[in-house]
């Protein structure tokens, strides 16, 4: 393996000024959610000059790839997202974003430009895949009940052929360049959404009593939601209720009608996951009964816990232990933050890890964020090597 390392440097080294320049055209020209049409345009563009065959429109606007190799044995599939943020940017790059508030906020162009990287390496070392390569670059990822994910599985981007094995990566700020995190079991938690609508009736702030107030009536269901986390849940199971949004009124002397409550819950286990979304509607109906008005409870499930798997997880360790430095092989804590490669994995074992970015005076969402060109050299070698080395001997 030392030997097929020092190829496979050899090569990033030769692409590498090609995809930093792709990378940042996709920072200069940002599609969020479903609108990824000039990205996939990009990667199929590069797919083409290597005579790689690929679908497009996959899940809408994503693309799915094929590298066939010249030795038989199984599918490996590596997955990249291509979505940017519907927010401003605001770091004055010489390739900031040109369309107005929407910006790659969260490393996503790195993440496409890093696989097409990855093509470009697999395509010239071929002859030496043990089976084939899957690549899917997916939209949509920051979609929430929306997500690409689903979609991309439903138009069949894990058959023809199925995944033996598939592996995903994020950018992280937490993590030095050159580095990857990675760890068994949970790795991200699930991410569910719930929009609640709190029913009264309006009157005259100076005569309260002639009307129902349903800005008291949600600040109880406010605060009875973080009972479900702090007296409803096992204390040693990771989980988290948030508001954050409350909507309602118009005027400082009028009560409203109604208000609206807008926020995120995040479980480790399935378990806490269902009953984290059957509490919200039932305290939220239950309160609101209570004290004269009415609640409806719109519950938006999202992504499902990321977990990875054992088998999948030791390969990448060990295969990334061969490559980097023995510093830069990190054990991850798990994190409260969303991802829908969950799907993947639920269909296919895999694993998800963090490549490092560096910098970690920005994180990622932020509008000063910016991809770490460096990070790609890291990230391509780990996912060449991924994709070569499998199935373990």
């Amino acid at each position: 393996m030392p030997d097929r390392i020092a190829d496979i440097n050899r090569i990033i080294r030769d692409v590498f000024p090609m995809v930093r320049d792709l990378r940042r055209d996709i920072h200069k020209h940002p599609e969020i959610q479903y609108e990824e049409v000039r990205t996939a345009g990009k990667v199929s563009a590069h797919l083409k000059r290597l005579k790689i065959p690929h679908r497009t429109k996959v899940g809408d606007t994503g693309v799915v790839a094929l590298i066939k190799g010249k030795r038989r044995g199984k599918c490996v599939a590596l997955r990249a997202d291509m979505d940017a943020l519907p927010m401003p940017e605001a770091t004055g790059l010489p390739y900031r974003s040109v369309n107005e508030g929407k910006m790659h906020a969260c490393g996503h162009d790195g993440h496409t430009a890093n696989l097409v990287g990855v093509a470009h390496v697999l395509s010239r070392l071929k002859d030496e895949l043990k089976g084939s390569v899957k690549l899917i670059f997916q939209p949509a990822e920051e979609a929430g009940e929306r997500g690409g994910a689903e979609l991309m599985i439903r138009n069949g981007a894990l058959r023809d052929p199925k995944p033996d094995v598939i592996f995903g990566l994020h950018t992280s700020h937490l993590y030095p360049v050159g580095s990857v995190a990675v760890r068994p079991g949970t790795m991200m938690a699930s991410a569910d959404f719930f929009d609640i609508v709190i029913r009264g009736r309006g009157a005259h702030a100076a005569y309260p009593h002639k009307g129902i107030d349903p800005i008291v009536i949600a600040s109880a269901v406010l605060t009875e939601l973080q009972t479900i986390v702090s007296r409803q849940l096992d204390p040693l199971q990771p989980a988290v209720v948030t508001i954050g949004q409350v909507q309602g009124g118009s005027a400082s002397n009028v009560i409203p009608e109604e208000v609206r409550l807008g926020g995120t819950c995040r479980a480790y286990d399935r378990r806490a996951r269902r009953m984290l979304l059957s509490q919200i509607r039932k305290i939220s109906v239950n309160v609101a009964r209570a004290l004269g008005g009415s609640a409806e409870a719109r519950l938006i499930k999202g992504y499902p816990p990321t977990i990875n798997h054992d088998g999948p997880v030791a390969f990448l360790r060990e295969t990334a232990a061969g490559a980097l430095d023995a510093q830069n092989l990190v054990e991850a804590p798990p994190s409260m933050g969303g991802e829908d490669f969950s799907f993947y994995m639920e269909k296919v074992p895999g694993a998800f890890f963090w490549l490092g970015n560096g910098r970690p005076e920005v994180s990622i969402h932020n509008p000063m964020f910016d991809f770490n060109d460096q990070a790609l050299k890291t990230g391509m070698l780990v996912m060449s090597l991924l994709a070569l080395r499998w199935p373990p001997e």
